[in-house]
């Protein structure tokens, strides 16, 4: 396929999504940077889907760039943490569900991808939700956000210990 074929395609796709494209088919650059730098600019709007269409259009017409294999990871993991997300909303708004079901969700959600704050957030909240309802019993308001930092801190460690430990033990 020629080159202006390609641009073609990818700028097909941008249209039937409705969208104009802000880099491609300028001119500035190959194809390839091109498409990469759409991308990044559509990942900066938060067009994730988009993204992942148009990534996975460049890489089936063998379009190789390192800005196209950047954005389309990083799209992947941002739509993957936001279903991950959803998934934890909706396990704590079921009724079936009891508040260690919902933590321990969120620990499992971490250990997948301990880079994602999101989670330590969610896990924040259950802990200082927790300790306020014991708050009659426990005279911590001064230190409150170390409390629950700590307590935090404290079930990543389990977590990730359970997490070695079982590795372990599967290898010997």
């Amino acid at each position: 396929m020629t080159s202006e074929v390609i641009q073609g395609v990818l700028l097909k796709c941008l249209q039937k999504l409705d969208l104009k494209p802000r880099v491609l088919g300028n001119g500035d650059g190959d194809l390839a940077d091109q498409c990469g730098r759409e991308m990044k600019h559509l990942r900066a709007e938060q067009r994730h889907d988009v993204v992942v269409q148009l990534g996975e259009l460049a890489e089936r017409l063998k379009l190789k760039h390192k800005r196209i294999v950047v954005n389309l990871r990083e799209s992947r993991l941002a739509i993957r943490r936001a279903n991950q997300l959803t998934v934890l909303k909706a396990h704590k708004e079921s009724p079936n569900r009891s508040r260690r079901e919902y933590e321990a969700a969120i620990l499992t959600a971490w250990l997948a991808d301990p880079d994602c704050s999101n989670y330590v957030d969610l896990l924040s909240n259950v802990v200082a939700f927790r300790q306020r309802k014991q708050a009659s019993m426990l005279n911590l308001n001064a230190f409150e956000s170390e409390w629950v930092d700590y307590r935090v801190n404290k079930r990543l460690w389990n977590a990730l210990s359970k997490t070695v430990d079982g590795d372990l033990r599967s290898e010997g």
